[in-house]
């Protein structure tokens, strides 16, 4: 019984810690869009830190994807916009916004 209490404390105790993998999603709904363009510029941008540049932003006629705060690292990249463009932009939402660890990431339809 003792060991059971323990497990279960020391589970959520570990639960309560890690990052909640949660985006923002706001603006007008605009229903869904060409998901193809998300996910190619989602590799550019990530790739883009993964070279060791600090600034890889994106901005074009149809989509901009901006990271503010600390530079991510290629994983945080990868995970925020996976997130953001899952939750939000194929859900309809014009913009999807993602913060952890004092970076905050911004992708927002045009």
């Amino acid at each position: 019984m003792k060991a059971s209490v323990i497990t279960t404390a020391l589970l959520s105790t570990l639960l309560s810690a890690a990052p909640a993998f949660a985006a923002d999603c706001s603006g007008a709904n605009w229903g869904q869009p060409d998901m193809g363009l998300y996910w190619t510029v989602r590799e550019v941008v990530c790739n883009c830190f993964g070279s060791g540049q600090t600034s890889c932003n994106y901005d074009n006629q149809y989509v901009s994807f901006s990271f503010t705060g600390a530079t991510p690292s290629t994983q945080l990249c990868w995970d925020s916009t996976e997130n953001v463009i899952n939750q939000c932009i194929s859900n309809g939402w014009q913009i999807g916004t993602y913060i952890y660890s004092g970076t905050t990431l911004k992708i927002q339809r045009k």
